[in-house]
């Protein structure tokens, strides 16, 4: 071989290596420029929905106990979860308020029944003295016109009997002989004017007249019914009002100063302590029967609780304390129970629904605990199951997912991408039950990818 030729080889050689070493390191930044993908593979199974909520201990079929009129509770008598039998005293009260409030309906029927004696009689008496002094001025008419000596001495008497009438119209006394003595008026008022037309003379016969007129005005205003019907009825309709309150209070008065409990077993919580103010109606305690057992209690939203029955099983986290003997140190400790949501009820005044998830007696959860509630919901099976993440929409805003296919390359098989259309049967906040006949059991779907992708990009699959 020349020298020439050799020279010719070695430069052939270090090209060969430096195109080797220049695909090896464009190979390395293609691998690096390359999405990094994670994937996952398809499941079956059911897909199982939860909630969560903060809940609290309580009891089932529990009995409330409620206030039967207004009273201060003075003494809690029973502590909370002590045993209780039918009919024994659980809270002591006052009931200085009940004997005031009896007191008071009481005064209320006696003012309505004397306003409707008042209302009855006053009429009658007013409209006597009115009359009574109608009379007296056609009386005093009479005499002005009349000759005879005792004329005057008669006017001035009259005079002052009309201004004692008006006087007590004008203050409002009534005098109780109202009507006898307009009638003893009358009579005589008529005797006068039967004399005054025999010898009256004809010059004052328009007095005359005058008094004849009064007279039959006065026999008409007697006639007439001068109570007012429908201030009567009204106020018997108040009086009867106030009656049946009277009635009804004396029915729910507390005699005994004391309130039971309403059956055997315990009293679970108390809403009043000692020197609250109860009004009638208020709840009081909740007392747990004999035949309650312990559960928790919890609520959800209307639209969270609506779709979840009663049945789902439900998973209670909650944390108790112990103190060491020996360090004094308090430890905590999470506990958690399964259970069953047995009762389901909305409550219109919060909108939302409650829910009770009885537990195993042997497990004691502390009233003041707060339980981590968490409920769950099973579907039925389904056969392809992946994470929620995995899919997405594409440009014409249908869900897909891409999965994970080959393809060879310059150097050696890619991994591709490949959309694929799918139809979301159920989900849950962590995956989605899917229904495509392009995904097999044993197919790669991507679950995450560092950049943007399409139909067909080459990715790099990250192994866990």
């Amino acid at each position: 071989m020349t020298k020439q030729k050799k020279i010719i080889a070695k430069i052939s050689i270090w090209l060969f290596i430096a195109l080797l070493l220049f695909t090896a390191i464009s190979q390395i930044i293609y691998q690096k420029l390359l999405p990094k993908v994670e994937v996952t593979t398809v499941k079956s199974g059911p897909i199982d929905s939860f909630v969560t909520a903060k809940g609290y201990a309580d009891f089932t079929d529990q009995v409330h106990a409620y206030a039967e009129s207004d009273c201060v509770a003075t003494k809690i008598l029973l502590p909370e979860m002590q045993e209780a039998k039918q009919n024994e005293p659980i809270i002591e009260i006052d009931v200085a308020q009940d004997k005031i409030a009896v007191k008071q309906f009481e005064l209320a029927v006696l003012s309505l029944s004397n306003q409707i004696k008042q209302a009855e009689l006053t009429p009658d008496k007013i409209t006597a003295q009115k009359l009574q002094l109608d009379i007296l001025n056609q009386q005093l008419k009479v005499l002005e016109n009349s000759q005879t000596p005792n004329s005057e001495s008669k006017k001035k008497q009259l005079q002052m009997q009309i201004q004692g009438i008006e006087r007590q119209i004008k203050e409002g006394y009534v005098d109780e002989a109202g009507l006898a003595t307009l009638k003893t008026q009358l009579s005589i008022a008529q005797e006068e004017l039967a004399l005054y037309e025999k010898n009256v003379p004809i010059e004052n016969k328009i007095a005359t007249n005058q008094l004849s007129l009064s007279i039959l005005q006065a026999q008409t205003q007697l006639k007439k019914d001068t109570i007012s019907q429908q201030q009567v009825e009204e106020l018997k309709k108040q009086l009867d009002i106030a009656n049946d309150q009277l009635r009804a209070k004396k029915a729910s008065f507390e005699t005994s100063g004391k309130i039971v409990s309403l059956c055997d077993g315990k009293v679970s919580k108390y809403y009043v302590k000692e020197g609250d103010r109860i009004t009638k109606g208020q709840l009081i305690a909740d007392i747990a029967s004999t035949s309650s057992k312990p559960c928790v209690s919890f609520a959800l939203s209307k639209e969270a609780g609506e779709d979840l029955p009663s049945g789902c099983k439900v998973v209670l986290k909650y944390k108790t304390y112990e103190k060491d003997p020996i360090s004094g140190i308090t430890s905590s400790k999470m506990n958690e129970i399964t259970a069953v949501a047995s009762f389901k009820k909305y409550n219109p005044k919060e909108n939302n629904y409650i829910f009770s998830a009885p537990y195993d007696e042997k497990k004691s959860i502390s009233r003041e605990a707060v339980v981590d509630v968490k409920m769950i919901q099973t579907s039925t099976a389904y056969t392809t199951i992946l994470p929620k993440a995995c899919v997405t929409q594409n440009k014409d805003q249908k869900d897909c997912i891409f999965v994970i296919t080959k393809k060879q390359g310059l150097f050696k098989q890619e991994n591709v991408v490949k959309e694929v259309e799918v139809k979301v049967l159920d989900r849950n906040n962590i995956n989605v039950a899917i229904d495509s006949f392009e995904v097999r059991p044993e197919d790669e779907v991507l679950l995450y990818s560092s950049k943007p992708i399409k139909d067909g990009s080459v990715i790099s699959v990250v192994k866990e």
